[in-house]
This record gives C-alpha cells, sequence and structure tokens, in this order.
C-alpha cells in the first residue's frame, strides 16, 4: 500500500491540469425525490485522472420542502434544520456509490446534509469538490451521477421539489492519448504520469499473486 501512495502521489506535477466538460451533449439535470438523479457518462477514448470534479450551475431550483421560499441550487435555502450544513448534492457512480463529497464534509449521515468552506447553497454558481490525494481514474463509459442527497438516501423525501440542472467538469491531472491537449488526445506530461502510474500498478499486482 505505501507503494501505491507514493506512485499516486507522483501525479503531484500539475502544470498541464486542466478543466474538462464531461457533459459534450444535454445538460446534467436532477431532481428532489423519487430516485431521479442526473446521469453523464464519458464518452472519451482514453481514461483520465481527476483531481476534483466541479459542478457549474445553469438553470432551475430545488429544495427540501413545498414551500418555495427554500429554493435553492444545491439544498434547502434557509430551512431552519439545516442551516449549518444546507448542501446536500451528491456525485455517486453507477452503483451509487458517493465519489464526492468527501466523508468529512458530511455532518447529517440520516439526510446526507453537508457544508463546505465558501459555498452558498443559493448562490454559488460552482460546486467544486477535490482530492488530490486521491485522484479519481475515470474509465471510458463510466457513468457518473448527480443526486440531491435525500434523494439518493431515501429519506424524507416525499415533500421534496424541484429540478436542477449543470454541466459536469473534471480537473484532469492525467490522461493518455495521442497528440492534443484535450482528454483522449493526451499532453504528454500526463501521458507520462499515467503510464508510469499503470507500470507501477501492474508491478505492485504482480507481486501480490507470487
Amino acid at each position: 500500500m505505501d507503494m501505491f501512495l507514493l506512485v499516486v502521489r507522483r501525479v503531484a506535477d500539475y502544470s498541464d491540469a486542466a478543466w474538462y466538460k464531461i457533459n459534450l451533449g444535454p445538460l446534467v439535470c436532477f431532481e428532489g425525490r423519487n430516485n431521479s438523479p442526473g446521469h453523464v457518462t464519458y464518452r472519451g477514448s482514453q481514461g483520465m485522472l481527476l483531481g476534483a470534479l466541479k459542478l457549474v450551475y445553469k438553470e432551475g431550483a430545488v429544495r427540501c420542502v413545498s414551500d418555495v421560499a427554500y429554493n435553492s441550487r444545491w439544498g434547502c435555502h434557509g430551512y431552519s434544520s439545516f442551516k449549518t450544513y444546507p448542501l446536500n448534492v451528491f456525485i455517486t457512480d453507477r452503483q451509487n456509490n458517493v465519489i464526492f463529497p468527501l466523508p468529512q464534509f458530511i455532518k447529517h449521515s440520516a439526510g446526507l446534509w453537508y457544508d463546505m468552506p465558501v459555498v452558498d447553497d443559493k448562490y454559488s454558481d460552482e460546486l467544486v469538490f477535490s482530492n488530490f490525494d486521491f485522484p479519481l481514474y475515470l474509465q471510458p463509459h463510466m457513468e457518473l451521477r448527480i443526486w440531491f442527497g435525500e434523494d439518493l438516501e431515501n429519506w424524507s423525501e416525499t415533500d421534496n421539489q424541484g429540478r436542477v440542472c449543470v454541466d459536469v467538469m473534471g480537473y484532469v491531472i492525467g490522461d493518455v492519448g495521442g497528440a492534443g491537449g484535450s482528454p483522449g488526445g493526451g499532453t504528454s506530461k500526463g501521458q507520462a504520469l499515467l503510464k508510469d502510474l499503470k507500470a507501477s500498478l501492474g508491478s505492485i499486482m504482480q507481486k501480490s499473486w507470487k
């Protein structure tokens, strides 16, 4: 495991890093109830390492009750029970395993409510999640889901209302490909870093079977 951590942390030179739009088609829209996440599938031809994911607000509103006074982009604005942890938007994989936010931000485990510094649930244009210690390896055809947390947990969702649409962006710190600067096209530094990571992981796995 120590060797694995050392390999991952070699992806610390982010001079070629850049934001990449993952939903190349329509906006990704989620609702507050009835198992209604937004879905986006990565259509690139090569995998890429992501140090962060960003949701960029485009339209709509969502809330944890029927009253429109609590309309929000990322939670339930001003609702008394969640004033100190007003955010409720999650990113999962296809099996609904939570990718973001990280566990330390979650303050209300039943309904998955959380707080993040300098983020306003009603006015912030972007919701940015990062984990550079353990980058996400986004493979071709991998699906990401955007959930309202109460809907994900099926907790107190019957009076939830609304729909929010976003763009989904990934902060690429390494990818593999040919010429060009976009994921699937690759950069020389990102290509070298990810090849080194794959080779090192392969070596570790081979040793584990001996």
